[in-house]
């Protein structure tokens, strides 16, 4: 994760496409065994998409065949689905999202979506040093700001405490999974504008799974 921001904010310091070190840098860290990576298929697409292949050898040493990837300036993914290839390796990415989950960003609403990012993300770093910290996951976003995390993180607490609330006002549902240290994740969520489950557009469910969709459009 840190490694992915450090990439970001290079690229906007740098305000150039992604080079094709960095891209492999990127797929390679998220692999187990990087030094055996090799590459083919490179192509570029909106907001700094790149798609390609990758080869290499999986967690038991054998030799898997070339498999997809996806790398975005905040994310990657090496083992994309194919609904996300074929909303990302494209030059159409908003209307391909807007086909796939008829979802779309009024101009004045994307200040919103751009705060839940920045939240999910605050979040992201401040659960990720919780757990190496307490080798466990918070039990409540208020456990996590009450913690010694936020100073931890470079992160003041009022700012952590900010970043738990949606831009309408609401507390983030989070709800933490697994248990004993063993495949521990989070869900994130925000209910929208109406604060309810469901709904669309401004009232549109958005989770921290949904980030690398809404970020197509709010990049636009």
């Amino acid at each position: 994760m840190r490694f992915l921001l450090t990439l970001l904010l290079l690229a906007i310091a740098s305000g150039c496409s992604p080079g094709r070190d960095e891209v492999e840098n990127a797929v390679k860290s998220e692999l187990p065994r990087p030094k055996y990576v090799t590459f083919e298929g490179f192509q570029y697409f909106n907001n700094d998409t790149v798609c390609g292949q990758y080869m290499g050898l999986d967690v038991m040493g054998d030799m898997h065949g070339f498999r997809p990837f996806i790398y975005a300036p905040s994310w990657v993914d090496v083992n994309p689905g194919k609904v996300d290839i074929y909303i990302f390796c494209s030059n159409e990415q908003a209307k391909r999202l807007q086909e796939r989950y008829s979802f779309s960003i009024a101009n004045e609403d994307v200040s919103n979506y751009i705060k839940i990012k920045g939240d999910f993300e605050t979040l992201d770093r401040a659960i990720s040093v919780y757990i190496e910290t307490h080798k466990t996951l918070p039990a409540s976003l208020e456990e996590l700001v009450n913690s010694n995390t936020a100073r931890e993180n470079s992160v003041s607490v009022d700012e952590l405490q900010a970043a738990t609330l949606d831009p309408w006002g609401y507390a983030y549902h989070y709800k933490g999974n697994g248990w004993g240290g063993v495949s521990l994740d989070y869900d994130l969520c925000t209910h929208g504008a109406n604060g309810e489950s469901g709904g669309g557009n401004i009232d549109k469910n958005i989770c921290k799974t949904d980030l690398k969709y809404f970020s197509i459009l709010i990049n636009l």
